[in-house]
């Protein structure tokens, strides 16, 4: 009988790049003969109080200055409206589906019928992104699971925790069977701070040939993209509006976008539409349609390379560089990332992509991430 795996993520709304991730894991996994559930994450659900509160400070923001800038407080009930695309995606892309699962909640019971359970990819290990954070250590499982840490992330180039935070993070890892991280830095943090060693592997993303993902835009029969430069920007600003003029301008291409638009306090309910994101297929087909690609988003970047298209990564500071830099080392691109609009050279736009170099240099990768993953799920169990 094939062993059943969990898999552990961040909660499943609407990160295309969390979505996809997860899907890519659990079509590696399933590869390697293992049964594998995806453990529905989320976060508790909002109290009486925790909805006033957030009409409140919406009310608030509205009387501000400027409140057109600035974002709506979201709901639940706001946030499932809006996500009605991507987790449709969710409930028949990754099932069998294992809850939902409230992070506050007795998650026990929830691994009585598996035999281990995968932690990663994405920033499960960034205290500030993932919520009940210990979860994410697998502290609730029982001494009788497989444990196994697939390109977890911190998600930057530091871990600051408490004393007794730490102590609860060294012990969770001696039960492991596996730990890797994703980022160079990972390894680093992993090795310093709580003193174990583990292996650097790739985005799950990476380890799936484009030809799944081509696969997955025409099982949903989605339309061709409207335009030939893919701008995939979570947070518009000066630098990212510069970016995309001059390689339009440069390369005469038509920009387009898939995204909805992010809901402001003085939003038109009557527009509600505008602000449901749309299809991952959607998404996927911008990529199989781009000659060019200008992304702020780590996936968004990861994408550009499964696809080969040529990109620019602009550095979202505020979201993290060590993603970005970790990934761009990794196949000798970093001159592809930009800070300041002076790093848009003549050089930088007309870059040669090695392809053939950057491809091989993949393979070898996924060779070993997925050597990685079938010792890992077939060691021993440890403490038991």
């Amino acid at each position: 009988m094939n062993k059943k795996i969990g898999l552990l993520t961040l909660p499943l709304w609407n990160n295309y790049g969390g979505i996809l991730q997860c899907y890519a894991l659990k079509k590696s996994v399933e590869k390697l003969g293992y049964e594998v559930f995806v453990i529905d994450m989320q976060k508790s659900p909002q109290s009486k109080l925790d909805i006033f509160s957030t009409h409140l400070k919406n009310l608030i923001k509205r009387q501000m200055k400027n409140r057109d800038k600035l974002n709506l407080s979201q709901t639940d009930s706001f946030r499932k409206a809006v996500s009605v695309n991507t987790r449709d995606f969710v409930e028949n892309e990754l099932k069998p589906l294992i809850g939902p699962v409230y992070c506050d909640s007795d998650i026990h019971g929830i691994t009585s019928k598996l035999d281990g359970v995968i932690v990663g990819s994405d920033q499960v290990w960034r205290p500030d992104y993932a919520p009940s954070w210990s979860h994410y250590f697998l502290n609730f499982l029982g001494n009788d699971k497989i444990r196994v840490a697939y390109a977890a992330s911190f998600g930057k180039d530091h871990c600051s925790l408490t004393s007794e935070q730490s102590n609860i993070t060294v012990n969770a890892l001696s039960k492991f069977n596996g730990i890797s991280v994703r980022e160079d830095s990972g390894v680093k943090i992993v090795k310093d701070q709580f003193g174990f060693d583990c292996q650097q592997v790739l985005d799950p993303t990476l380890l799936l040939d484009k030809a799944y993902y081509i696969d997955l835009a025409r099982k949903y029969n989605t339309k061709e993209s409207e335009g030939n430069l893919f701008t995939y920007i979570l947070d518009h600003n000066e630098l990212s509006n510069l970016v995309i003029k001059n390689v339009t301008q440069h390369f005469g291409l038509e920009a387009f976008e898939v995204n909805c638009e992010i809901p402001k306090v003085n939003f038109d309910r009557n527009k509600m539409h505008e602000h449901i994101y749309p299809n991952i297929s959607q998404w996927i087909q911008a990529f199989i349609d781009a000659d060019f690609i200008i992304a702020d988003s780590f996936h968004g970047c990861v994408f550009a390379i499964i696809f080969n298209k040529p990109f620019i990564a602009i550095g979202n500071v505020q979201r993290g560089l060590t993603r970005f830099d970790s990934l761009l080392k990794t196949f000798g691109l970093e001159s592809r990332l930009v800070l300041r609009f002076d790093d848009v050279t003549e050089d930088v736009l007309d870059y040669e992509f090695d392809w053939e170099s950057i491809n091989k240099k993949r393979d070898v990768l996924i060779k070993n991430s997925i050597e990685f993953l079938n010792t890992a799920l077939s060691s021993e169990i440890i403490n038991e």
